[in-house]
């Protein structure tokens, strides 16, 4: 079990990096979310100074029996920047819709909130979110593909 919860802190540690690319790729910054990229120990800030692990200590069975599971709010909030990034890209890019539809912390109407849930559902959720980043990245890319050949295309005038 302490196995799977390292490999699920170091991919969520990876998510929160590859989301701060982006968005500084984008050069945009989040008016609701800040993340604290270290690695497996990322957290995420609510703002204007919630902070919230996006890493699993592995007690979180008895932290969610007592409704304290800032694991789960964690990764209500890092739904809720991707949610955020994706509405900027959409503005940016008018064709882009990512795959599944975020909702509150429902991808696809499933949580991404551990507490009191099926592991397949929870994984699903998550499996999720993975795809509308990397659907998200290859947009990024496609952006920055756009950008260059304007620019170039510009200076050859």
């Amino acid at each position: 079990m302490f196995g799977l919860i390292v490999k699920i802190n170091a991919g969520l540690g990876q998510v929160a990096r590859l989301l701060s690319v982006i968005m500084n790729q984008l050069g945009m910054s989040s008016t609701k979310y800040e993340l604290g990229l270290r690695g497996p120990y990322s957290t995420i800030v609510e703002k204007p100074d919630t902070v919230f692990p996006l890493f699993s200590t592995g007690n979180s069975l008895f932290t969610s029996m007592l409704g304290t599971n800032k694991f789960d709010k964690g990764l209500a909030c890092l739904l809720g920047l991707l949610a955020e990034i994706q509405f900027e890209v959409s503005k940016r890019r008018k064709g882009f819709r990512p795959p599944y539809s975020i909702e509150g912390d429902c991808i696809q109407s499933l949580s991404v909130k551990r507490r009191f849930k099926d592991s397949k559902d929870w994984t699903r959720a998550l499996r999720f979110m993975l795809t509308n980043a990397k659907h998200l990245l290859a947009e990024i890319i496609k952006l920055q593909g756009l950008k260059q050949l304007t620019e170039r295309e510009q200076s050859a005038q």
